[in-house]
């Protein structure tokens, strides 16, 4: 009993993981054109533009799979 409910609940966290680094990965290219058209003109804009490119780069890998299953069907 206590084992099903760890397992369903480990899923859904997944699950809602997975959902919202996809939508991270669809946003986040937005949010680097906006910061290319502001300019790097300092460390800190580049610092950020790195730090969207790595935040971008992770959410597609990690929300890759969400909704696979539909896809596939």
């Amino acid at each position: 009993m206590i084992d099903s409910l760890a397992s369903r609940s480990r899923k859904r966290s997944l699950a809602t993981l997975e959902t919202v680094a996809f939508w991270v990965a669809v946003c986040s290219p937005l949010a680097l054109l906006v910061v290319l058209a502001s300019g790097l003109n300092s460390t800190g804009d580049v610092l950020r533009f790195l730090a969207l490119v790595i935040l971008a780069t992770g959410s597609f890998v990690i929300g890759r799979p969400h909704d696979e299953d539909a896809v596939s069907q």
